[in-house]
């Protein structure tokens, strides 16, 4: 079975590289952007399953991020991380089409299996 594509969008480098490295290891084929910008860069040039996506960034945060997505590819699933939780963004947030929400800081183990959820639930959509 082909490995599911994830794209990590962080603008902080530490965070995304460690995404990376740990999404990697579960076997999925991960790539990385830093920017709102360059995460719809990537999205023009492939599909991807699953967006991973900071909220807070410059200029175009994880919001942008999901909506032009969902404008690429309906079938793209969004979970959108932020270190500034709230009520009202995690709604916001779900009402925009993401699967998730998570709060940094979070456990690699609940990245994991929210992952995993997630695709699960894509294939089933399918």
């Amino acid at each position: 079975m082909k490995a599911h594509s994830v794209l990590v969008v962080d603008d902080d480098l530490v965070a995304a590289e460690l995404l990376f490295e740990v999404l990697s290891r579960e076997g999925y084929r991960v790539e990385l952007a830093t920017s709102g910008e360059e995460a719809v860069r990537k999205g023009e040039a492939h599909r991807f399953d699953l967006v991973i996506t900071d909220l807070r960034m410059p200029e175009f945060g994880g919001l942008d991020v999901l909506g032009a997505f969902k404008r690429m590819s309906n079938d793209t699933m969004t979970i959108v991380i932020t270190a500034f939780g709230s009520f009202e963004t995690a709604i916001e947030a779900i009402q925009s089409g993401a699967y998730d929400y998570i709060v940094k800081p979070f456990k690699m183990d609940d990245i994991k299996q929210k992952v995993a959820r997630c695709l699960e639930q894509k294939a089933l959509l399918k």
